[in-house]
């Protein structure tokens, strides 16, 4: 998710970097009707997604039984959307990619400390 999330952000020199939701759909909410509404809706269906993986990585056994996985999934949301906003900061692939690897390391820990 953030190896395609830095590569959209980063690998062109003009126009609107990242994805569509990123570059159009968030300044559009509010301001055009049905867009708050979608994006809204986009957003709930992404965080299901990835709650749903991480329910799979527990019952592998690769994750406990009490890792919050919903409130994970969305943090992990908000990770790549500030990754988006850096790369448009002019932040590099190669920064990026290490901060994503430590935020993620975060999300991932196995206490809430």
């Amino acid at each position: 998710m953030f190896n395609a999330s830095i590569s959209y952000s980063t690998e062109h020199d003009c126009g609107a970097k990242s994805c569509f939701l990123a570059s159009s759909v968030v300044t559009s909410a509010g301001s055009i009707e049905g867009v708050e509404k979608l994006l809204s809706r986009a957003i709930e269906l992404t965080d299901a997604r990835i709650s749903a993986r991480f329910e799979r990585e527990k019952i592998k056994g690769n994750l406990p039984n009490e890792f919050p996985s919903i409130e994970r999934a969305k943090l992990l949301f908000d990770l790549r959307q500030s990754l988006v906003c850096r790369a448009r900061a002019g932040l590099s692939a190669k920064t990026l990619k290490r901060d994503m690897k430590s935020r993620v390391e975060m999300v991932l820990a196995l206490s809430d400390a």
